[in-house]
């Protein structure tokens, strides 16, 4: 247990300190982020303030790792957003996870509806979260209704 703690945390600082530079050094001359240069947009960035920091830091490994830039479309939602969303056929639960920001949705950049769209997503996003030993549950994966940008923490037998 003491291994997996270390490793996390040692993880946790490399990311801390490899996104300090990447934040650093994608900001364009206009002064904003330019997501093409390897930081977040301003919106992924809102987005990412509102989600479980478990899920923010699988989320943010996963785009340094990543074969291609994604961004966050959609993180912490009101129960309002979530009706509209089951209304319109674009969620299938008002018991989603994005309720208590346990759950975002990616798209690649540039940006592609089509599924294969978001297998290197979805590779870095797994390889992320066995790394840094916080599971998660891509929508890509369910056998019924298949939500290719959305993850989500995987609950654990321990409740955490």
């Amino acid at each position: 247990m003491a291994r997996a703690t270390l490793v996390g945390f040692i993880v946790t600082f490399w990311v801390a300190l490899f996104g300090l530079f990447w934040a650093t050094n994608s900001i364009s001359h206009e002064g904003g982020l330019n997501s093409h240069e390897g930081g977040f947009s301003e919106q992924s960035i809102q987005h990412l303030s509102e989600i479980h920091l478990d899920l923010y830091e699988v989320v943010f490994y996963a785009r340094l790792i990543s074969k291609v830039p994604f961004e966050i479309t959609d993180g912490l939602r009101t129960i309002e957003e979530q009706r509209y969303f089951y209304t319109t056929g674009k969620s299938r639960t008002l018991a989603s996870k994005h309720l208590k920001g346990l759950a975002v949705d990616v798209v690649p950049i540039p940006v592609s509806w089509e599924p294969e769209a978001f297998y290197p997503i979805a590779e870095a996003m797994k390889k992320s979260s066995d790394i840094l030993d916080i599971p998660i549950v891509w929508g890509g994966d369910w056998k019924t209704f298949k939500d290719y940008p959305h993850f989500e923490l995987k609950e654990r037998p321990d409740g955490h």
